[in-house]
């Protein structure tokens, strides 16, 4: 079938051929004038190449534009503007948080521990003399105070 329909279409194109040949001999350009003016719908299909042009600009060069439009229209209002600016907002809004969280929670803990170390220094400065017989009377208050303890509360 395939060789069949090859040898319809090279026929057909030789027929067309030799008839645009017979015409163009006999009469040359004046031939096709007439030709035109006999069928002129014919000619004008011809002349504008049976619409081809016409028609894939109608459908295929303004479906893609309409199709670029609107997926422009898409990525600039929900790609652009709901996704990449929404995580932009949501991330400066997490920083400002986190940074809020650092720098009044965690380094005001930080400093609150120096400033209760700061005073128990000045007030256990003045407990370390270097003096043994200091530290010795402190030991001895230290037992007398275990002793009372273990005597007033019964333990052993």
């Amino acid at each position: 079938t395939e060789l069949l329909l090859m040898a319809v279409s090279v026929a057909v194109a030789v027929a067309g051929i030799l008839i645009a040949a017979s015409i163009w001999k006999r009469r040359g350009l004046a031939g096709g004038e007439e030709w035109a003016a006999r069928s002129p719908a014919v000619h004008t299909l011809l002349l504008n190449k049976y619409y081809v042009d016409e028609l894939y600009d109608k459908t295929v060069i303004n479906g893609t534009w309409s199709s670029a439009r609107g997926l422009f229209r898409f990525d600039a209002s929900f790609i652009d503007g709901f996704l990449v600016m929404g995580s932009r907002h949501l991330t400066v809004a997490s920083a400002l948080v986190s940074g809020f969280f650092d720098k009044y929670f965690v380094d005001g803990l930080v400093n609150l521990v120096g400033w209760i170390l700061k005073l128990w220094s000045r007030f256990l400065r003045t407990l370390q003399t270097g003096l043994v017989s200091q530290y010795a009377l402190v030991v001895a208050i230290g037992l007398f105070a275990l002793v009372c303890f273990f005597v007033v509360f019964r333990v052993v």
